[in-house]
């Protein structure tokens, strides 16, 4: 009964720290701008390549050009 009890109580202060410990990040702004990277191993002209543009298109696009990616391929 009483290794139980430290078991569960060991379990209880784990989940309090794991639980403390996360910080409350603050949302970007609207000023903030976010440049992502894709890197990818093929030629331009190869379907995921082209892909990872379309992507890079579309995301910016929709984020009004607050988000942007930037592609590098081989």
């Amino acid at each position: 009964m009483k290794k139980s009890l430290i078991i569960f109580m060991f379990f209880c202060i784990c989940c309090t720290l794991a639980i403390a410990s996360g910080k409350a990040e603050a949302a970007p702004s609207q000023e903030e701008k976010l440049v992502l990277r894709y890197a990818d191993n093929q030629p331009a002209d190869y379907p995921t390549t082209l892909a990872a543009k379309r992507l890079a298109e579309l995301v910016e696009q929709r984020t009004n050009g607050r988000i942007r990616i930037e592609v590098f391929c081989d």
